[in-house]
């Protein structure tokens, strides 16, 4: 049953890049990771997998059918690109890469001061980092590092990944290595992967010529990228203790601890997923599960049902679906996709249409990537780092409209 997400989802692959020719659109993006994500699951390396049920077979086909629908009918839309909605005239719309050639704007200034002076913050009072807790053995892990009291660590995070998304691959921006570090100091991969596939994702919509080998240079980071993420995670949680909890079949001895990081973030939150599928047809909370989530501690809306779907204890995520499924039954993840299918093609194709290739939309677009990127993972659309958005409309994209509304 599970071959039919999967086929469903390489086709529709194959017929967007044939149509668009780019590894970055959004049809490319969501399908790309819905096929590998069960591709790999398929394989069951692990004790902890479960065959899907008819039930999340059925889901996750509907999920990958109307997230397409909207995208398919954008790539359809012809729109013309002479019209006054950009004004050639204006350096507002200068292409991107006059930008890559400065060092510094003030941008880069404000942002890296209050990621600096919040992270300086938040070590004074928690007396330390994690990487230094760790190197110490002084029991605290990353989960205690944060100021809980004035809740500005998840501001802090989403300016910390756009100051990073921003300044990773502008020339002569040497502040690059500060938003890469401080995940480090951390001990924390999800910033860290976001910065650099975000940062990735502003490059290659940018850059109208790339490097001659590019091709080779991104896989290598890619597996440069899948060893760190490994070596990260044995750093933080150890080797043994993960192999042990992860229940790897016998078989899978030879595969590489990082590879297998690697596929227990991406393969192991479905079968939470079918868990959750199998014991209820959702419509219990109403809407209550999904606002919990995205305001967190912020707000506490009374639920009526809670279910434990979790396969282990130790692996707590279980895809975008939960909270949507449990509100509004197999309708709210559907629909949900439609949303998110609606919201890609539409960023798409401003990008598209702006001549200049406004930055504002890319580093919008670089975030969406990023969290379509684990939707099988987490549903980043409704964790804090949304804020990142927020930082985006209000330093880049705003101002360019004010800008417009005057040069008309």
């Amino acid at each position: 049953m599970i071959a039919i997400p999967i086929l469903l989802s390489l086709s529709l692959l194959v017929v967007d890049f044939y149509i668009n020719r780019k590894i970055y659109s959004p049809g490319i993006v969501f399908n790309g990771i819905t096929f590998l994500t069960l591709f790999l699951y398929s394989f069951q390396l692990s004790d902890i997998q479960q065959t899907l049920s008819e039930r999340t077979v059925l889901l996750l086909t509907m999920c990958v059918m109307w997230f397409n629908i909207p995208v398919y009918i954008g790539y359809a839309i012809k729109i013309k690109k002479n019209t006054n909605l950009y004004n050639q005239s204006t350096k507002q719309y200068a292409p991107i890469e006059l930008q890559q050639h400065k060092p510094v704007t003030k941008l880069d200034i404000i942002f890296l001061t209050v990621v600096l002076s919040i992270f300086v913050l938040e070590v004074v009072y928690n007396k330390g980092f994690p990487l230094l807790w760790r190197l110490m053995k002084n029991g605290k892990t990353y989960v205690d590092f944060g100021m809980p009291g004035l809740r500005i660590h998840p501001f802090f995070i989403a300016l910390l990944m756009l100051g990073g998304e921003y300044s990773i691959f502008r020339k002569k921006c040497y502040f690059k290595w500060i938003y890469l570090l401080i995940p480090i100091l951390m001990v924390s991969r999800a910033p860290l992967l976001a910065i650099i596939v975000e940062g990735f994702v502003v490059y290659i919509v940018s850059v109208q010529k790339k490097p001659k080998y590019f091709w080779v240079y991104l896989s290598v980071a890619v597996l440069v990228g899948i060893a760190l993420f490994g070596i990260i995670g044995n750093f933080r949680t150890g080797k043994g203790e993960f192999l042990a909890v992860a229940q790897f079949k016998p078989f899978t001895k030879w595969i590489p601890s990082s590879i297998k990081w690697v596929y227990s973030y991406m393969c192991f939150s479905v079968s939470n997923l079918n868990n959750l599928v199998s014991m209820t047809p959702g419509f219990v909370n109403y809407g209550a599960s999904s606002m919990n989530q995205i305001f967190h501690s912020f707000i506490n809306i009374p639920e009526n049902k809670s279910f434990y779907f979790l396969v282990s204890p130790n692996f707590t995520v279980s895809t975008f679906v939960p909270t949507l499924y449990l509100d509004f039954g197999i309708f709210g993840p559907v629909i949900f996709c439609m949303l998110i299918g609606i919201l890609g093609v539409l960023i798409y194709r401003l990008i598209e249409l702006s001549e200049g290739k406004k930055i504002g939309y890319i580093l919008l677009y670089g975030f969406y990537v990023y969290a379509v990127s684990c939707l099988y993972f987490v549903n980043m659309f409704f964790e804090p780092i949304i804020l990142q958005t927020f930082f985006i409309l209000i330093f880049f994209i705003i101002p360019n409209w004010i800008q417009r509304r005057k040069n008309k």
